[in-house]
């Protein structure tokens, strides 16, 4: 038997699904056909196969994708643990989303837990999303949860030579104005910087507007720039923004003299991960604690 939601292979009498964590008892009649399904596209090159194809053209074990990403979204998802994590990540994806937008010069972010707040005084019930806000708001909007363990891919589930896809937060530098801003869940891309630093790059617009006048222009490309020997430890975790979680890398980086600062990484996949662990340690990073 195979589950109907990742095609994962069952044991017999399992109640729920090893690689997507769905419960099983309804599946007892069901039975998964990839030939049923649409067609499958590759994280590693984008190519669109065939619904019942194992391996992309490139090489990549399609079926390694759909557990990938059943494990980033599933793991430990009945816990209550992670449940708290969860409402933690969908309050910082609220606040995050109106901390960008003010009333009279208001954000919309402090307005909205001021609101819940006054309420919290006369009802219990909005007392736990102006926790949820509070909390995430106090950690920046960068709801992250160290993992226990490494999942332990082989290096054949990516291609070494594939641009890895992640999302950055942290504190962001514009070297042009020297000017730094707090960034969460931004695209962006590691590169190894002729000097031996490494620099997190992001192309973001962080300009401020009066009435749709530009006041001060702040586009271009953000760094977070981490010398490898201050690194003090590199954690495997999960981010939580939204209703998704995340595979990520929390850096922390500085030296005794001043604070640590921090920096994670998002990825999509686990393989992407695993593919960017690999390249930091070239870069001179330490190895994963």
């Amino acid at each position: 038997m195979h589950c109907t939601s990742c095609g994962a292979k069952l044991s017999e009498g399992a109640k729920f699904c090893i690689s997507c964590g769905k419960n099983t008892t309804d599946q007892t009649t069901k039975r998964y056909d990839p030939a049923t399904s649409g067609p499958q596209k590759c994280p590693a090159c984008d190519l669109l196969s065939p619904p019942a194809t194992q391996n992309c053209d490139c090489g990549y074990p399609l079926q390694q994708a759909v557990i990938d990403r059943a494990r980033a979204v599933s793991t430990d998802r009945l816990t209550g643990i992670s449940l708290l994590y969860q409402l933690a990540g969908i309050a910082a994806w609220i606040g995050e989303r109106l901390s960008r937008t003010s009333v009279n010069f208001l954000p919309m972010n402090w307005l909205l837990m001021f609101g819940l707040g006054i309420a919290t005084l006369y009802a219990l019930l909005p007392g736990i999303p102006f926790m949820a806000l509070a909390y995430a708001w106090v950690r920046r909007y960068t709801i992250f949860q160290r993992q226990s363990e490494h999942p332990g891919l082989s290096k054949q589930h990516y291609d070494p030579e594939s641009v890895v896809l992640m999302c950055a937060s942290g504190r962001f530098l514009l070297p042009e104005q020297n000017t730094t801003k707090h960034f969460v869940h931004t695209p962006s891309a590691v590169l190894g910087l002729e000097n031996g630093l490494v620099a997190v790059c992001a192309n973001v617009d962080a300009s401020s507007h009066f009435f749709g006048i530009k006041t001060k222009d702040r586009s271009g490309v953000w760094m977070i720039v981490i010398d490898p020997a201050e690194v003090q430890r590199v954690e495997l975790g999960h981010q939580y923004f939204g209703s998704t979680r995340y595979p990520s890398l929390r850096i922390r980086f500085g030296t005794l003299n001043t604070p640590l600062a921090t920096a994670i990484l998002a990825f999509d996949f686990e393989h992407h991960r695993q593919q960017q662990i690999d390249e930091l340690c070239n870069l001179g990073f330490p190895s994963v604690a």
